[in-house]
């Protein structure tokens, strides 16, 4: 941010809080088209008085710019995604609501906006909207307020207290750009000169020309890698990565990535010892990790550190052990819970790259029903991949998690007869998906809040994958050869025991407090 205040566009005395959101617009619209010459056309005069009506319509009545505020903003978003909208328009629409958010701040036009204001709304109201879109340290700005600036209101940023607070804290280069967005808006004083924070901060453009930066630096031969991140580019992924998926290479390089924010640097060979990579672990954990995040980042470490000490690089072999993971009961759909998903998606309304969007995820929950595959594999289908005559679908091996081999599936009429409903021989995929990647689950998470169904992370695609394993166990099936899984002890995370219904204690002991039959000990 610039530390010079920044000039603000003249706004009519007669605005106010109470102002119709229509008249604001039209204001807003004339002030922009008064800027070095750029002139507001037709096109985006008409969204953004048609996006001021449809927020009205929302409300049940006109909208003030009292309104535009996350509270009400956020909820009237979902409802755009709830009712179809795609992703694109509800993005365009979310950025124009930001625009004028952003214009309501700057000119003192927010309800609330005071010294008096507590941090935390300060932050959620006025910091956020301005300033959050652009910046990837989302959760350590929340945290800093949380945790240096609890129980403050706007006018103790600049406090001696609040200042002696400031001085020790990590993350107060965070609060200090807070205090400036309050200065700007004239509602602290300057920040005094002794605890202005001077800590670079490496960003995530930073941290991706390191990754360039290891793959070009050289490494002779004969002699060892630096870093971890040399070690990983010339070693390690041409060794052991060649056949791996983008997701393999892209958990290495977060691991990493996650070790140097730890460290405060860059990390180097010498940075492989069991305390160091156990201090990593815990401290990781203590910022909200799962035992299961951990235990991931510490395979992929302990795989860079083994190939280090087989090549001599380092001296010893780690001996960091297992963080241990609660065994939790698996989720799956009842059969109602089927029929009940299965009836919102056929009357999911819109299109999906031009097939109806109820046909086309009708179709995708067949192929994962019947086949039992993960959703990353099923994305990749294409049409030549099954046969809509005989009803088979070969999924290709590398296509699947490990790569080893391809999995065949014979499809019922029903799964046949829903792929036919959305087979197009312009399309080379299955599936399309002209969205981005990470589109899909909150697409998917507002179908099943429309169904009445759970919305948790482990309800997604891969609870289909548990459901079919744990039916098709309670048939007399064999789960672990359905799955293509190489142990039976992976396939037991699947099976719910509500479904498989294993032999329980009250089925075979006897109730204690009867006496016994004919003299039985």
């Amino acid at each position: 941010m610039k530390t010079k205040r920044q000039p603000r566009a003249p706004v009519t005395a007669d605005i106010g809080p109470e102002t119709l959101l229509s008249d604001y617009v039209a204001v807003y619209l004339a002030s922009r088209a008064d800027q070095r010459n750029r002139t507001a056309t037709a096109r985006n005069n008409g969204h953004l008085t048609g996006l001021a009506s449809v927020f009205s319509r929302a409300l049940g009545r006109p909208a003030t710019i009292a309104d535009l505020t996350i509270n009400k903003l956020n909820p009237f978003l979902d409802r755009l995604v709830a009712t179809c909208r795609s992703p694109a328009t509800v993005y365009e629409h979310r950025r124009r609501f930001m625009t004028l958010l952003r214009h309501v701040i700057w000119h003192r036009l927010a309800v609330g906006i005071t010294p008096q204001m507590p941090l935390r709304e300060f932050y959620r109201q006025a910091f956020a909207p301005l300033f959050l879109g652009e910046s990837a340290d989302l959760d350590k700005y929340r945290r800093a307020v949380e945790e240096i600036g609890s129980g403050w209101a706007v006018s103790d940023l600049t406090s001696p207290t609040s200042l002696e607070a400031c001085k020790s804290h990590p993350l107060r280069r965070y609060i200090k750009r807070v205090w400036k967005l309050a200065y700007d808006l004239d509602l602290v004083g300057p920040w005094p000169k002794a605890v202005r924070p001077r800590i670079e901060r490496v960003s995530r453009p930073r941290r991706r020309s390191l990754w360039n930066q290891a793959a070009i630096e050289p490494v002779a031969k004969g002699e060892a890698p630096l870093t971890v991140r040399q070690l990983y580019v010339h070693f390690y992924r041409p060794l052991r990565l060649r056949h791996s998926s983008p997701c393999t290479e892209h958990r290495f390089k977060t691991t990493v990535d996650a070790f140097a924010r730890f460290l405060g640097r860059e990390p180097l060979l010498t940075d492989f010892e069991d305390d160091q990579v156990g201090c990593f672990l815990a401290s990781a954990m203590k910022h909200g990790w799962t035992p299961s995040t951990a235990n991931t980042a510490r395979s992929g470490l302990l795989a860079l550190w083994r190939l280090a000490a087989r090549k001599r690089f380092v001296d010893a072999f780690p001996d960091v052990g297992k963080l241990k993971v609660p065994a939790r009961i698996p989720k799956v759909w009842t059969q109602s819970e089927l029929a009940r998903l299965f009836a919102a998606l056929a009357k999911e309304p819109g299109k999906i790259a031009g097939v109806p969007a109820g046909l086309w995820w009708v179709a995708l929950h067949h192929v994962l029903w019947w086949s039992a595959e993960r959703i990353s594999a099923v994305m990749q289908l294409r049409w030549s991949d099954i046969d809509l005559e005989s009803g088979w679908l070969i999924v290709p091996a590398e296509f699947r998690k490990r790569r080893t081999a391809d999995k065949a599936t014979e499809l019922p009429p029903e799964a046949i007869d829903a792929l036919k409903a959305i087979y197009s021989r312009r399309r080379k995929l299955v599936f399309p998906w002209p969205y981005t990647h990470g589109d899909l689950w909150p697409r998917y998470r507002h179908i099943r809040q429309r169904a009445g169904l759970a919305t948790d992370r482990a309800s997604g695609f891969h609870r289909m994958r548990r459901s079919a394993a744990s039916y098709f166990e309670a048939a007399g099936g064999n789960a672990t050869e359905l799955l293509g899984h190489s142990a039976r002890r992976v396939t037991m995370c699947y099976l719910s025991p509500s479904v498989v219904k294993p032999k329980q204690a009250a089925e075979i002991l006897f109730d204690p407090r009867a006496a016994p039959i004919g003299g039985a000990v």
